[in-house]
């Protein structure tokens, strides 16, 4: 709950700061200023989650946690420059028009930061405790929990932006942008794959040296696709690249790491099939939410709002008759008896 409002109100309070002072400086002071304000709330509620008398760090501990987490700080250094790795080689290769248009293109949706911001720090202390007791079988159940309950949120999120895609990205950036609307397609076929955040498990599993392992071949492998694919096929290469190294390479040694350290498969790392039923029954709908977009003509953001209004009750309704969203017990006496799971 800290991270998603701490998120939310990061997000609200930079946008009227945008609007408002049309400055590029203001939201930058706004994303340091409200994390300080919002800095007590945190320590607060960690000092209540570890009750007890409170002691001074010791130099022993402190050598631990360096060694543990210099790996992790240079793979997030290069998981960075990864990120602006794109930029630059689509700035160097291509028109300043084809740039700016792949810029606009080339974004993540929040909705992924927020979701699983908000389920890793939850469930990476208990699978650190977990997989300390050697109970390997309990924190492979947590780790699907999590990818499941994540997937309800993105998969159906995924499935109406490729469907709305364009009166999205004309609503954010106006038609004189509708082009960008390729590159944020393809950029959002990643999005099934960011169920989770593989970096929580690798880590509850003790294995920081193999993320930064990972993070130098995906930035080498990234690289180099990018360049080609760029050459090849103008800037749009660049979002095929990093979507491509993400399902050839970057999951792929994810799930062959956990699996590794729960002692299964890389198969059973992931509940697949839940998995696929979710995302199945997100397709399934795309229908709806594509009637939306394309009946109500003009204004994209009436065009989104009918897409919208058409898609998420019905997804969300299948996916409460299958189990897979299971509502808090005084909702559930509110639904009436025939539409009941």
């Amino acid at each position: 709950m800290y991270n998603v409002a701490s998120s939310l109100i990061v997000t609200i309070v930079s946008t009227i700061a945008v609007i408002h002072m049309r400055s590029y400086a203001v939201p930058v002071v706004v994303r340091v200023f409200i994390p300080a304000m919002t800095l007590p709330v945190a320590v607060g509620l960690m000092f209540w989650a570890v009750p007890g008398p409170s002691r001074w760090p010791h130099q022993e501990s402190m050598r631990r946690m360096v060694r543990y987490s210099v790996p992790l700080g240079l793979a997030t250094v290069l998981g960075t420059i990864m990120l602006q790795l794109h930029s630059l080689i689509v700035a160097s290769m291509c028109s300043p028009e084809e740039f700016i248009v792949y810029a606009n293109g080339a974004i993540e949706v929040p909705l992924i930061g927020i979701v699983t911001g908000a389920i890793t720090p939850v469930i990476f202390g208990d699978m650190c405790e977990l997989c300390h007791k050697g109970e390997t079988a309990a924190a492979l159940q947590l780790f699907h929990k999590a990818s499941m309950k994540s997937a309800c949120i993105l998969f159906p999120a995924t499935c109406f932006l490729l469907v709305s895609a364009t009166p999205f990205i004309v609503l954010l950036y106006s038609e004189q942008y509708r082009a960008s609307a390729v590159p944020f397609v393809i950029y959002l076929c990643a999005m099934p794959i960011r169920i989770v955040f593989y970096g929580a498990a690798l880590m509850a599993l003790g294995m920081a040296r193999a993320i930064l392992v990972r993070s130098i071949i995906d930035l080498t492998i990234n690289g180099i696709l990018c360049f080609v694919l760029v050459k090849a096929m103008g800037y749009v290469g660049a979002a095929v690249a990093s979507v491509l190294s993400l399902y050839v390479w970057h999951v792929p040694f994810n799930l062959t790491k956990i699996g590794q350290g729960l002692g299964v498969s890389w198969r059973a790392s992931l509940p697949f099939k839940a998995l696929l039923r979710i995302l199945l029954i997100s397709v399934l709908c795309m229908p709806a939410a594509a009637v939306g977009t394309v009946a109500v003509p003009g204004i994209p953001l009436v065009r989104l709002m009918a897409a919208g209004i058409l898609y998420w009750p019905l997804v969300v309704y299948l996916l409460y008759r299958t189990s897979f969203i299971v509502p808090p017990s005084w909702l559930q006496r509110r639904i009436p008896v025939l539409l009941r799971a």
